[in-house]
């Protein structure tokens, strides 16, 4: 476990000391609790804005958001923030799509028996 140590004046100390008194609980628990959510919330911001800008990756930003998986793909949907998909992979994946063939995948299955399974 790592230490961060830095000074605040007296008047803020003060804040701090009776914002902890009041909320009932430590100066460290309570600043520790107000740095974690700050960086959680700041995290989720820095995230989208730089895989928005193509800056960094998927898993970087997921990493920096500190949210689940499924959370964070939410997060790009609830923002408007479609993936990063270069042109080369989306020409591949249509070309795979394009290739799929029903009897290759569902070797020995009549399709009537699978549009009434759904």
């Amino acid at each position: 476990m790592n230490q961060i140590n830095f000074r605040l004046s007296k008047d803020e100390y003060d804040t701090v000391k009776l914002i902890a008194n009041l909320s009932n609980i430590s100066i460290p628990a309570l600043i520790k609790d107000l740095t974690k959510s700050e960086i959680k919330k700041r995290g989720k911001k820095l995230a989208l804005e730089l895989y928005k800008q193509n800056r960094i990756g998927f898993k970087k930003a997921w990493k920096i958001s500190q949210l689940s998986f499924h959370e964070f793909t939410q997060l790009l949907v609830n923002n408007d923030i479609e993936p990063h998909i270069s042109e080369e992979l989306d020409k591949k994946v249509v070309n795979l799509a394009d290739s799929l063939n029903f009897d290759d995948i569902f070797i020995d299955k009549n399709k009537d028996i699978l549009k009434n399974l759904i």
